[in-house]
């Protein structure tokens, strides 16, 4: 039994240990863990009030360049509007950059200090394509 007694006694042990770890707190003196990322969400919409359908492509680059999402529209019909959402975003920063009716509209996003970003692009019957980012 004691041998029993011991081993359920070292695994509650570890238990307790890694649950603490997991809260980011002091494991044990001069050892201090931090939760990891918990990945933001982009919500991207792309509207398209123009008399034309238009292509859209959005891309999602990392802050070391990288692609990390690539997202095609051939043909937003006037009227209507797209929308791209994903949440996996676990790096530190990122480019946002939508490319329609011949514009580039680009938004760095942190998402540590805006876990969800909401960014919306519209192109008008007249004038220049305006987009408008936020954290709701």
């Amino acid at each position: 039994m004691r041998r029993r007694d011991l081993l359920q006694r070292t695994v509650a042990g570890v238990a307790a240990v890694g649950a603490t770890a997991l809260a980011g707190c002091t494991v044990a003196p001069g050892i201090e863990t931090t939760p990891g990322p918990t990945g933001g969400t982009l919500e991207l919409t792309v509207t398209n009030d123009s008399v034309t359908a238009r292509r859209v492509e959005i891309e999602v680059r990392n802050g070391a360049g990288e692609v990390v999402d690539r997202h095609v529209v051939p043909a937003l019909p006037r009227g209507e509007t797209h929308r791209f959402e994903r949440g996996h975003y676990r790096d530190t920063r990122y480019a946002v950059e939508v490319v329609v009716a011949d514009r580039r509209l680009q938004h760095t996003w942190e998402p540590a200090g805006c876990p969800n970003l909401a960014f919306d692009v519209t192109v008008p019957r007249e004038g220049p394509v305006a987009s408008e980012a936020r954290c709701p």
